[in-house]
């Protein structure tokens, strides 16, 4: 290529037919960050692997059910970054005593504020929840790792995007309109949005006045649309709540324009797979549907196209070392996932979900393969493997994992 070196140089003042005279820096200037966040971040991504202490600085009730909690930093690193719609790995030793609990809850601050915020629905007789919701004060630690997962959504595409949710599966919806309109004012970009949120009664549906607040201060990027299920007789139609009954292929239809759209879902699964199959009845390619949902089942997908794909068969029997413990025992397939056999004899690696959607799970394996018979709904960093759904391959006589 080409090199040169400056030999000089003329400077020519006021040459240009116009000029610029400093008025003020724009407001906008500060969604870009500071020095200061920025150097506080790169800290707590550097620790992002670890479990940190957080405290708790704030609670609020969302509704009867759903609860906030603000996270920040017990060292005053800052937050990690994050993508809207990511959950919060968080480990717990309800009243202080006995075994930890890890659980992941979604985030549904938005990525660029200075604190974590989660929001839990209490579970009937739910442990962590429990404690969350009737235990927890102000001042209080709670252990997290940096957020994960797979289901965010990307502020700069340029297709609109709809986002079905339903009870707390509207907590990382939360999260992706507020990021959404944050980079829109940043960047002068909009992607248009449609909220469809479900729930069973006005009551129990959180986050609506913020919806509707949003809604307001920007009409041409955000559309919010409430579905009640049983609406109560004090509440006016139109006013309240937008439709009632079970949202359905016909409430979409009607009140969706006509358009290319990206699909965001979330919610409990048998509402997950009614709306992933109203989805799809209108036409919709699978790989423009992005799902999160809660609990053990899986949503059943449909191909956009018939494939076969060849994926390497579970081994029979394989031998599993655990290299930090120096044990090394037989395992069968009736033993199950790496997960459960690890249990079976003594060892308790971290997990959440154990459904491969939290990533809790995941460890170094120093050599064999694993096949996955259901895939996981997170990704595992290279050179890990989560337990809770791995098996060892047919060709993996031994597998070697740092446990």
């Amino acid at each position: 290529g080409w090199r040169f070196t400056v030999d000089h140089g003329v400077r020519l003042s006021k040459v240009l037919p116009f000029r610029f005279n400093f008025g003020e820096y724009s407001p906008n200037s500060l969604l870009t960050d500071d020095w200061t966040n920025a150097t506080a971040r790169l800290a707590a991504k550097a620790k992002q692997s670890a479990w940190q202490p957080f405290r708790v600085t704030r609670l609020e009730d969302e509704n009867s059910l759903i609860r906030s909690i603000y996270l920040e930093p017990d060292d005053g690193d800052g937050v990690a970054d994050f993508q809207a719609g990511q959950y919060l790995p968080i480990r717990v030793k309800p009243n202080g005593k006995g075994s930890s609990v890890t659980r992941t809850y979604t985030l549904s601050s938005a990525p660029g504020e200075r604190f974590y915020r989660i929001s839990v629905k209490l579970q009937e007789g739910g442990l962590l929840s429990g404690y969350l919701h009737n235990q927890l004060v102000l001042g209080d630690t709670i252990e997290a790792k940096a957020p994960q997962g797979d289901f965010y959504i990307d502020p700069k595409q340029s297709r609109p995007a709809v986002l079905i949710a339903a009870g707390v599966g509207i907590t990382p919806m939360v999260s992706m309109v507020k990021h959404v309109l944050n980079e829109g004012v940043r960047t002068r970009n909009y992607r248009q949005l449609t909220v469809y949120h479900a729930a069973q009664t006005t009551q129990q549906r959180a986050f609506s006045e913020q919806f509707r607040q949003l809604e307001q201060q920007y009409p041409e990027t955000i559309r919010y649309i409430s579905i009640i299920s049983r609406p109560d007789k004090a509440d006016q139609a139109g006013v309240d709540f937008n439709g009632s009954g079970r949202l359905s292929m016909d409430d979409i239809r009607q009140t969706l324009l006509l358009d290319d759209y990206d699909f965001y879902l979330c919610g409990p699964n048998g509402f997950m797979q009614a709306q992933y199959d109203n989805v799809r009845g209108l036409g919709v390619s699978d790989c423009r549907i992005f799902a999160e949902s809660f609990g053990p089942s899986k949503l059943v997908r449909q191909a956009d196209t018939e494939t076969t794909i060849m994926e390497q068969d579970t081994a029979e029997e394989a031998v599993v070392h655990f290299s930090r413990t120096n044990v090394e025992l037989a395992w069968t397939r009736s033993d199950g996932s790496l997960l459960e056999f690890a249990e079976a004899h003594g060892l308790t690696p971290e997990s959440g979900c154990r459904n491969g959607a939290c990533g809790s799970c995941a460890v170094k394996m120093d050599s064999g393969t694993v096949v996955y018979p259901t895939p996981p709904a997170t990704k595992s960093n290279s050179g890990e493997v989560l337990l809770c759904c791995a098996f060892p391959a047919q060709d993996a006589a031994t597998v070697v994992l740092a446990l």
